[in-house]
């Protein structure tokens, strides 16, 4: 019992002494103001047809406020008021006969 404990303790010691390196890692990679961009081709069903087009992933950093839980772009916003967030923009893009769809999830 004894040493399963210790042997808890000391994974859980470990796995505290990486997470701020972990922490700088992710935002040394996602806090440089630039947005990553992933693509993919698919198929959806829209108007009782199976469609074939693309969607795009965009990925990127921005601070929100705690309180209205709003993107913060002004400076009137206090810093103590501010997070980091990781936001994902994804949309779909397919032609449906006439004109192109386009659904911004």
């Amino acid at each position: 019992m004894k040493t399963r404990m210790a042997c808890r303790l000391i994974l859980w010691n470990i796995l505290l002494a990486t997470l701020p390196a972990a922490a700088q890692d992710f935002w040394s990679w996602w806090g440089d103001g630039k947005a990553e961009l992933s693509s993919y081709q698919t198929k959806t069903q829209r108007y009782g047809e199976l469609r074939e087009g693309y969607a795009v992933l965009v990925y990127v950093t921005e601070e929100i406020s705690r309180t209205t839980r709003i993107k913060v772009e002004s400076d009137a916003i206090p810093p103590a008021d501010r997070a980091p967030v990781l936001k994902l923009n994804h949309v779909v893009k397919f032609p449906t006969g006439i004109y192109d769809y386009s659904n911004p999830n």
